[in-house]
């Protein structure tokens, strides 16, 4: 919780394990919905609970199961009396008298998720109870009230937040990911109550561990806080929005004017092409080449003013760098502290314990839930460059370690997975030589009679981490077969191998550009011949500017393609002479298509045009989107690679190539952001935590209760850190760093439009009324992308440059003004919403919505 919260602090042993960072404290919170093990020493036997999101016990025998209808919330208790609910509130051990003997000891356990009978069996082993479970000494607590991690039942109203006579006046339910229970205090005074008429005086709060619940909520705060404190807080909405609107039309306007002098050169050249004299057209060409050039920044520039003048650039960059200064300041005070804990948390022996001894390694159900677990602890952290790290260290691992839990999640945390790919990969030296059509086989027996369910979580794990996929393609090209990128490939049925094409480095960028205006559905014939031919004139520009991009290169990667059609892509590379990449990537269909998959897009609008609640009550055997963040990741991979290649040893000291490159990757993040919203709805699918059921994809799915506030979009900024760390652009002194992306984001993207300053709701509507494009997923993609991409070209499709004018005299960065100068009588726009509004006016956009 916040460290200013009103609710209990707590200092216990479990909570001080890992310090409090970032403006935090620990509280004790009821237990969440799972499973408590308790087992009686002295008995020999088990004493199971089931915990409902209400905060109720339902009881279990040793070898009985919880009904689904209970799991799923479905089945409430039938009594109403507040004593009897209050005792279905706690749960009761069994006393013995004096007379009878010394009462004996204890062992806990809590889990969100179910035991197998040989889980089970290995807690029943004296050493093995010792190290995961915990003790209560029952008899030691009777006779001296004191024991470790418990507390008198008396302090349940000053020691746990839900019942804090407090806990209305907490924020806390506004972004904890535990169920919070909103009941009244009289509710608790009557648990209270009923613990004092069972046993005056001897009631016990005992403390369990739940690292999981801890780090869902460290993800959850610390994105809570960003989201209220930075990109909603009213001190910075209205100047943040405007300055990255300033800067989108600067880049914008000011293109078209490049266009706009492009087009006259060409069409003075075209005059001259009709003339007969050579000599005459060589010395024209060389005179629009080396004369005409050189004044092009000029006369843009020229153009440019009569907007300029109104702009207090002064004024921007004062409230830009009060920005950047209260970004970097709650980043370093709050977030990266936070980000800080949570890799403490997600690296320690608590949490490390849990996911050892609650799951079972030999049951493939079990398996499902480790990796639904590991998904859970990920998401909204990904975007944070330590956790990112994280993310990308686990999945380059070159063999299977146990203490890789993001390697044994996406392997399901099964022996039987984890040897079939070790195996593979320790006998083969690159992925040709891997015995694919065996892997493939062996993880399908393994997933085959759970598919649909592990589909879904493996996708939502993917869609997390996707980013670092992305970089794992990209690492892999140059090492032996890593366990992580055969997993993934042979899960969904695919073989990866090497394909190398040759061609011109211009061939590279212009096909490069293309793919991805095709991977963000850009599909009207018209509109994407509008867009190859804007794409010439943008590297006609950059040679303008003295960019050049000539000569040949080759280029080497990684393709994930149907195990079933590799004789097919043989036989076609051996028939074929591919000599440059515009033959191999445009008119040559089968290798475009095994190289870019045409079934990305159909698969996208399948999982938006499926309703997650649907999915509860259908038979299907596999989801309608499996494996499209796979795809997408080797698609993104070989454009990155085109523009790699292409680039190669001019990024560094080329101000437009980065610009160039830099606002490609956000139309890569625009692509991620794509599976984010299409993948978004079914998170709140959840596969019950039950073992003993006969799975299917009607009974085993459940709807979660809330999803993470803010959690998104944050794909896109993950993205952004494996861009800068394979382009080498993050500055040494930031490598330690484990802040948020943005903090990179602000001098790279635009002047930092999109990523750096953050987007309002309000922003974002507004963008997706002005741009020009209609796309078939229509809102599922920000067209802002492909506008930041080409350079803003589209934005001012319909420019009125008069309107305008007007608008910037009125704008809230204007210049001031003397009152008896031209317009200078004129007030600035009175709200943000009202000069947006204005601007779609003036950009020719009125009355659309």
């Amino acid at each position: 919780m916040e460290k200013e919260s009103v609710l209990p602090v707590n200092k216990s042993e479990i909570a001080c394990s890992i310090p409090p960072e970032g403006e935090v404290s620990y509280t004790r919170r009821l237990l969440r919905e799972g499973f408590l093990y308790i087992y009686d020493e002295l008995g020999h036997c088990w004493i199971n609970y089931y915990v409902t999101a209400d905060g109720f016990y339902y009881p279990l025998s040793q070898d009985s199961d919880v009904p689904e209808a209970v799991v799923k919330g479905e089945r409430k208790p039938c009594i109403i009396e507040p004593e009897s609910l209050a005792k279905a509130s706690f749960i009761t051990l069994p006393v013995l008298p004096e007379s009878v003997g010394v009462n004996g000891s204890f062992w806990f356990s809590w889990a969100e998720v179910q035991w197998t009978k040989s889980t089970r069996a290995k807690h029943e082993e004296p050493n093995y109870r010792k190290r995961y479970m915990q003790l209560f000494d029952l008899g030691k607590w009777l006779k001296t009230k004191s024991e470790k991690l418990a507390i008198s039942v008396d302090r349940l109203m000053y020691e746990v937040a839900e019942c804090s006579a407090f806990s209305h006046n907490s924020n806390i339910a506004e972004y904890t990911e535990s169920h919070w229970l909103n009941k009244n205090g009289q509710q608790y005074r009557a648990i209270k109550e009923q613990c004092e008429l069972l046993y005056p005086g001897h009631g016990v709060i005992l403390e369990l561990s739940d690292p999981v619940g801890i780090i869902k909520d460290i993800a959850s705060l610390c994105n809570y806080r960003y989201q209220v404190n930075l990109l909603e807080n009213k001190e910075f909405v209205r100047e943040r929005n405007l300055s990255s609107v300033l800067d989108m039309l600067t880049d914008g306007v000011k293109n078209q004017y490049e266009f706009d002098y492009l087009a006259t050169i060409e069409n003075a050249r075209g005059k001259v092409e009709n003339k007969s004299n050579s000599a005459f057209k060589e010395a024209s060409d060389y005179y629009l080449e080396k004369h005409t050039t050189p004044y092009m920044s000029d006369i843009v520039d020229y153009r440019w003013s009569k907007y300029e003048k109104y702009i207090d650039r002064e004024k921007q960059a004062s409230f830009e760098e009060r920005y950047k200064k209260a970004v970097s300041d709650y980043n370093n005070t709050i977030i990266s502290p936070m980000v800080k804990m949570y890799l403490a948390w997600f690296s320690c022996e608590n949490f490390t314990d849990y996911m050892e001894h609650n799951f079972d390694q030999d049951n493939v159900v079990s398996g499902s839930l480790f990796l639904q677990t590991i998904a859970d602890c990920l998401e909204g952290m990904q975007d944070k460059i330590g956790v990112s790290k994280l993310i990308q260290k686990s999945l380059l691992s070159e063999k299977y370690t146990s203490d890789n839990l993001i390697l044994r999640a996406l392997m399901l945390n099964q022996n039987n997975t984890i040897d079939i790919v070790s195996g593979a990969v320790s006998s083969a030296g690159n992925y040709d030589d891997l015995p694919w059509d065996k892997v493939i086989e062996g993880v399908g027996g393994i997933v085959e009679s759970h598919l649909f369910v592990i589909q879904l979580a493996m996708e939502k794990l993917s869609n997390t981490i996707s980013s670092g996929i992305v970089g794992l393609i990209d690492k892999a090209l140059n090492k032996a077969p890593l366990p992580a990128l055969v997993w993934l490939s042979a899960f969904y049925k695919k073989r990866v191998t090497f394909i190398e094409v040759y061609g011109t480095k211009y061939h590279f960028v212009k096909v490069a550009a293309e793919k991805t205006l095709e991977m963000l559905n850009v599909t009207d014939k018209s509109t994407r011949r509008q867009l190859s031919q804007h794409i010439d004139n943008k590297l006609k520009i950059l040679g303008m500017k003295g960019v050049k991009i000539s000569g040949n290169t080759k280029l080497r990667f990684l393709a994930a393609i149907d195990h079933r059609d590799v004789p097919r892509l043989y036989d076609y590379l051996q028939n074929k002479q591919l000599k440059n990449i515009a033959d191999s990537l445009t008119p040559v269909e089968n290798l475009r298509n095994i190289m870019f998959s045409d079934t990305w897009r159909s698969d996208v609008n399948a999982s938006i045009n499926t309703k997650a609640s649907a999915l509860l009550n259908n038979s299907m055997r596999s989801i309608p989107f499996a494996g499209i963040v796979l795809s997408t990741a080797f698609q993104i991979n070989v454009v990155m690679g085109s523009f790699k290649k292409a680039t190669k040893g001019e990024l560094k000291d080329n101000e437009e190539w980065m610009k160039f490159i830099a606002n490609t990757m956000t139309a890569f993040g625009a692509v991620l952001i794509t599976l984010e919203k299409a993948i978004y709805e079914y998170k709140v699918l959840r596969i019950i935590p039950k073992i003993n059921i006969n799975y299917n994809s009607r009974v085993m799915l459940k709807i979660r209760d809330r999803l993470l506030r803010g959690a998104r979009f944050f794909s896109a900024f993950g993205l952004i850190i494996i861009f800068l760390d394979l382009y080498h652009f993050i500055d040494e002194a930031h490598k330690g760093n484990s802040g948020l992306a943005v903090a990179y984001l602000t001098s790279m993207v635009s002047g930092g439009v999109l990523w750096g300053m953050g987007m309002s709701k309000e922003f974002t509507n507004f963008i997706l009324r002005q741009t020009l494009l209609r796309f078939a997923i229509g809102a599922y993609i920000l067209p802002l992308m492909i506008v930041i991409l080409f350079m803003s070209m589209f934005l001012i499709a319909y420019l009125e440059e008069d309107k305008l004018e007007e608008w910037f005299k009125r704008i809230y960065f204007r210049k001031d003004m003397e009152p008896d100068s031209p317009g200078g009588n004129i007030n600035i726009w009175p709200t943000m919403d009202f000069e947006m509004s204005e601007l779609n006016k003036a950009l020719g956009y009125e009355g659309e919505e």
